[in-house]
């Protein structure tokens, strides 16, 4: 699989996420997020922008008591993928864009 079928993936699984009421401690979403920064880390560096921007985003919520609802952990970690998502969609965008130039200076 190339670098931009693994990044599609990755992004198509954000909605899959959304869709189990995932929060951030749950297995799936951290099976998600460890692919995602591995992918990252990969592609752009271990000290790249790209990771660092992902590892700001937040899954959780910044206050809670012991009286929380689990769907504000839920709302939290759905508002983090969302943004997750819009990030990794500007860099496959970039990707896609740079295999666009990589094969229109191929054709010449």
């Amino acid at each position: 699989m190339n670098k931009i079928d693994k990044l599609k993936t990755i992004i198509g699984e954000i909605d899959q996420l959304i869709l189990k009421s995932v929060t951030s401690s749950s297995p799936n979403f951290l099976a998600w997020k460890s692919k995602a920064e591995r992918f990252l880390i990969n592609e752009y560096g271990a000290e790249s922008y790209e990771i660092e921007e992902f590892k700001k985003l937040n899954y959780n919520l910044s206050v809670f008591t012991l009286n929380t609802p689990k769907s504000d952990y839920i709302d939290a970690c759905m508002n983090g993928l969302k943004c997750a998502k819009a990030i990794l969609s500007t860099y496959l965008e970039e990707l896609e864009e740079s295999k666009n130039d990589l094969n229109i200076m191929c054709i010449r």
